[in-house]
């Protein structure tokens, strides 16, 4: 039996598949929780978002990014715990948090 989605969810679990096979299962969350947490700051919560994308390399960031970037999924970077600005709060439709807490080597010390 062939499961028979709306376009826009099949679209949503095409893009999905694509970052998982590019950057492996643990990099994107789609856990409920997850995502509802990361959907928010200290006083407002945005439109809830599709995943949480946790690159552990430049390579990887920049390999997200293209693939969110071609199927037009927002993407929210966020370095470190919640804001009080809406900064990486998503208005509307698909979009992805960014989450760049692994990304912490220093890469360069310029004095």
């Amino acid at each position: 039996m062939a499961l028979h989605l709306p376009a826009e969810e099949a679209q949503a679990a095409a893009w999905l598949l694509e970052l998982r096979a590019a950057l492996g299962e643990s990099a994107v969350v789609t856990d409920e929780t997850e995502r509802r947490f990361f959907s928010q700051d200290v006083f407002s919560e945005g439109h809830p978002v599709e995943a949480i994308v946790r690159p552990a390399t430049i390579e990887q960031l920049a390999q997200a990014q293209r693939l969110l970037a071609r199927h037009r999924v927002a993407m929210l970077p966020r370095g470190g715990g919640l804001s009080y600005t809406e900064g990486y709060l998503a208005p509307s439709g698909p979009a992805v948090v960014l989450d760049l807490a692994a990304l912490n080597g220093l890469v360069a010390l310029n004095t």
